[in-house]
């Protein structure tokens, strides 16, 4: 029998509303992927009238996000708020000393908090996913962490960012050049570039 994973998802920007929306839709996919039920319990964002894109039927609405840290039944938070302090910061904190596992992609709290948050997922013995906030959500984390394991690093220097590499792909197999993205609507590349992921 599969386990279930109960998730809340605080921060219903782009990339919130997207991950809510592949979480519940494409459950099945992710299923046999990965032998577990996803199943998303709570959500928070800054407003609750706000228009979204997603059916949030059923799902518990927590109007101060820090409360999901308190819910029982939470197995994972999703931390899409954004900054390095107040909110983001207190709701990771929070949930991992509470025994919650975290994902964010949030680039200010990991490179401001990084060191703080590590030891208190060692001491709270909880999974912290940040691999979306860096490098564009190119599996770098992973290799770094599993395959160069024996091997000290200290700086790795270069342009690790997803929306560039996505442009110079689309570049590439289009034969475009760059002044098509400029033509573009803002949120174009996100759309696109969520698309091509899954």
């Amino acid at each position: 029998m599969a386990r279930t994973i109960n998730i809340a998802i605080a921060g219903l920007g782009t990339v919130g509303a997207e991950t809510y929306r592949i979480i519940t839709e494409e459950s099945d996919f992710l299923k046999a992927r990965s032998s577990a039920n996803f199943n998303v319990v709570a959500v928070s964002a800054k407003s609750k009238d706000k228009k979204r894109d997603v059916d949030l039927t059923g799902v518990e609405w927590i109007a101060d996000c820090r409360d999901i840290a308190d819910i029982d039944n939470i197995d994972v938070v999703i931390e899409l708020v954004g900054g390095s302090e107040g909110v983001a910061k207190e709701l990771v904190e929070k949930a991992i000393t509470n025994g919650k596992s975290v994902i964010t992609a949030n680039k200010a709290l990991v490179a401001t908090h990084g060191n703080n948050i590590g030891e208190l997922v060692a001491k709270h013995d909880v999974m912290f996913g940040y691999e979306a906030a860096v490098a564009g959500g190119i599996p770098i984390i992973k290799t770094i962490r599993e395959g160069l394991a024996s091997n000290r690093l200290g700086k790795i220097y270069g342009i690790l960012n997803g929306t560039c590499n996505y442009i110079l792909s689309v570049m590439r197999e289009t034969g475009q050049n760059l002044r098509i993205f400029w033509l573009m609507p803002s949120d174009w590349v996100t759309q696109r570039l969520t698309l091509h992921l899954m």
